[in-house]
């Protein structure tokens, strides 16, 4: 799991920017205050930011590498157990095999753009991170069913309750 909550410099500076544009966790609309700016990815994996982004990042800390989740869901999303699926401007939830019937509340959940307080797109959670971290989180679950695993693979981490403002459940 990524350490959010420890301090430095570039961590708190990262944490306000992201609360200040998230205003509460994206799945469950607890207030900042209460929550974690989760790197979209592992900052510790500065190659990942490389490969994905296309050009070399060597600061992890930009506004767009995060998202507000409180300490649950923040476990949760570094575990793989649920992912964001960009689509259009909006974020949808998909929930990969959810152990707590409360949280099966949030597959299909759509966190509008009209959720994220920021004008500058370039300020949003970046589509290309969202999308790596979901495809890991599919390879992790295929590869669970095809080892016989009932919940996927493991607990390997990977690079109906309603949400905040600006999020629905998505009818499938």
């Amino acid at each position: 799991m990524s350490h959010s909550s420890r301090s430095s410099t570039n961590q708190s500076a990262f944490r306000f920017r992201v609360a200040v544009r998230d205003f509460s966790c994206l799945l469950t609309g607890d207030p900042a205050e209460e929550c974690v700016a989760a790197h979209i990815i592992p900052q510790s994996r500065p190659e990942y930011y490389t490969e994905i982004v296309g050009r070399e990042v060597t600061y992890p800390f930009l506004t767009e590498h995060g998202i507000t989740l409180n300490h649950a869901m923040h476990r949760a999303y570094d575990n793989g157990d649920f992912a964001l699926w960009p689509r259009g401007e909006d974020l949808i939830v998909h929930y990969f095999m959810p152990k707590m019937l409360k949280r099966r509340a949030h597959h299909g959940q759509v966190i509008h753009r009209s959720h994220f307080r920021v004008q500058d797109e370039s300020e949003l959670p970046n589509k290309q991170l969202l999308m790596f971290h979901y495809q890991q989180c599919v390879i992790k679950y295929l590869r669970g069913f095809a080892a016989g695993f009932e919940s996927g693979g493991g607990e390997a981490q990977v690079g109906g309750a309603s949400g905040g403002e600006g999020s629905e459940r998505l009818e499938e």
